[in-house]
């Protein structure tokens, strides 16, 4: 339990999200010991299968993306500026 408590202040410090996926009955058992419960904002995360994991880190860091690098211009549409390098 107090290393569940550990994981979670050193997660919650340093602004990082853990997904565990798969875990069957082990899920139910940390469950249990409050790793999936909600604080100061959830920081573990479980996903039944590693295609939920992925899609959930994908779409967080979509979002992400979109809110610190997108400049919104005239009617609601999103301008995204990329930079190209030729080689």
């Amino acid at each position: 339990m107090e290393a569940f408590v550990k994981i979670k202040r050193v997660l919650r410090e340093r602004d990082i999200h853990l997904i565990l996926c798969s875990l069957g009955s082990i899920g139910a058992a940390l469950n249990k010991v409050g790793l999936f419960e909600e604080e100061d904002g959830q920081w573990v995360h479980s996903a039944k299968t590693l295609n939920e994991a992925l899609e959930w880190a994908e779409n967080n860091l979509l979002r992400i993306y979109y809110t610190k690098h997108s400049v919104v211009r005239g009617y609601g549409k999103i301008k995204i500026n990329f930079v190209y390098k030729s080689v």
